[in-house]
């Protein structure tokens, strides 16, 4: 199954966390880093229990759409800021509060937590309906991270990939590979 990787490039309907530095004006551009992530150079930060971080994605050729959807995760680069306590709790997000992975504490240092190699972190099927997912819906599918910690929300992320993850066959049996877009 290859893979592609969507940067953001809006904000989604809940985009509660806070950017830093000051000047970025709106969370997804913290998080769009196109080398990766850059650490504390620019990140999101979560401000209360529940708080959701979403951005949009953007598009991609037509060509590709002719392969079909398998499913849509995320990859996303966390870290906490507090050493001790119950905060720095965080889950994977697609679609508003549809799809939600299990809580995973994040450890002190930025760490990539990559959706599509994780246990319970894949949105096999569109989560709003249930169905299978289309190239219409893995698209404007909204992704994420809620805060789930119950103290000081010290969690901080400095990117967030959407992938979407296809299947695709070349006469004959189906082939797996990477793809990078």
């Amino acid at each position: 199954m290859p893979l592609l990787e969507l940067l953001p490039d809006a904000d989604g309907d809940f985009a509660a966390w806070t950017p830093s530095p000051a000047s970025i004006p709106a969370p997804f551009q913290a998080l769009q880093d196109p080398s990766g992530a850059d650490g504390d150079g620019s990140y999101v930060r979560s401000t209360a229990a529940g708080s959701l971080c979403l951005v949009k994605a953007s598009a991609i050729p037509s060509l590709l759409r002719i392969l079909s959807v398998a499913f849509v995760s995320i990859r996303a680069v966390i870290r906490r800021t507090a050493i001790a306590g119950p905060s720095g709790i965080f889950a994977p997000v697609v679609g508003i509060f549809q799809f939600v992975g299990p809580d995973v504490l994040a450890d002190t240092a930025y760490t990539e937590y990559d959706g599509s190699s994780l246990p319970r972190w894949r949105a096999e099927v569109n989560p709003a309906n249930g169905q299978p997912w289309t190239w219409a819906t893995a698209l404007a599918a909204q992704v994420g991270l809620v805060d789930n910690s119950t103290d000081d929300h010290a969690l901080r992320c400095t990117m967030l990939r959407k992938q979407i993850w296809v299947e695709y066959s070349l006469r004959g049996p189906a082939v797996r590979g990477d793809f990078h877009g």
